[in-house]
C-alpha cells in the first residue's frame, strides 16, 4: 500500500505539471481522493442480508468517517507543533 501510494501521489503531481491544473486541481484529484472512500460505503452494504444492510453501511459509513478525521487531526496536530515560532517580547514573531 506505500508504494501504491508514493505512485498516487507522484502522478498527482504530474498531473498538476499540465497545462489543464486547475481543473485538474479543483475537480479531478478531489473525485479520485473520494472514490475509494465512496467504494469503500458502497461495498460494505452488498452481498448483505437485506434485514442487515443497514448495520453493514453504518460500519462503513463509522470507517470512513473514522479515517477522514484521524487523518485531519494528525494533519492539524502536525501543522501545530511544526508551525510554532519564538516571539519576542513585544508579541511579534521571530
Amino acid at each position: 500500500m506505500l508504494k501504491a501510494s508514493k505512485y498516487i501521489g507522484d502522478g498527482s503531481e504530474l498531473l498538476l505539471l499540465t497545462p489543464y491544473a486547475p481543473i485538474i486541481g479543483s475537480i479531478v484529484l478531489p473525485f479520485l481522493g473520494g472514490v475509494p472512500d465512496g467504494m469503500m460505503v458502497l461495498f460494505s452494504g452488498l452481498g448483505q442480508a437485506p434485514d442487515q444492510v443497514q448495520s453493514a453501511l453504518k460500519v462503513g459509513m463509522g470507517a470512513l468517517s473514522g479515517s477522514t478525521i484521524l487523518a485531519l487531526s494528525l494533519a492539524y496536530g502536525i501543522m501545530v507543533v511544526m508551525g510554532r515560532v519564538d516571539m519576542d517580547e513585544n508579541g511579534v514573531a521571530q
